[in-house]
C-alpha cells in the first residue's frame, strides 16, 4: 500500500519537472523571437538612416557642384 503514493509522487515530480522545462523552452523561445524582431528592426533602421545620409550627402554634392559652376561662370563673364 505504500507503493502506490510513492509512484504517484515520482509522477507528480515528472510532470511538474516537464511542466517547468516546457515553460522554461516556451520563454526562451519567446524572448528568442523578441530578439530577432528587435534586430530586424534595427537593421531596418539603420538601412533607412544610411540611406538619408547619402542622400543629404549627394544633395550637398550637388550644392557645392552648383555653387562652383555659377563661379566659373561669373568668372567667365
Amino acid at each position: 500500500m505504500n507503493q502506490a503514493p510513492e509512484t504517484e509522487s515520482v509522477f507528480a515530480a515528472r510532470a511538474t519537472e516537464l511542466a517547468l522545462f516546457a515553460g522554461g523552452a516556451l520563454i526562451s523561445l519567446l524572448v528568442l523571437a523578441l530578439a530577432i524582431w528587435l534586430l530586424m528592426r534595427a537593421l531596418r533602421e539603420h538601412k533607412q538612416q544610411e540611406a538619408q545620409e547619402a542622400q543629404e550627402a549627394q544633395a550637398a554634392r550637388d550644392a557645392k557642384e552648383q555653387r562652383e559652376q555659377t563661379a566659373r561662370e561669373t568668372e567667365n563673364s
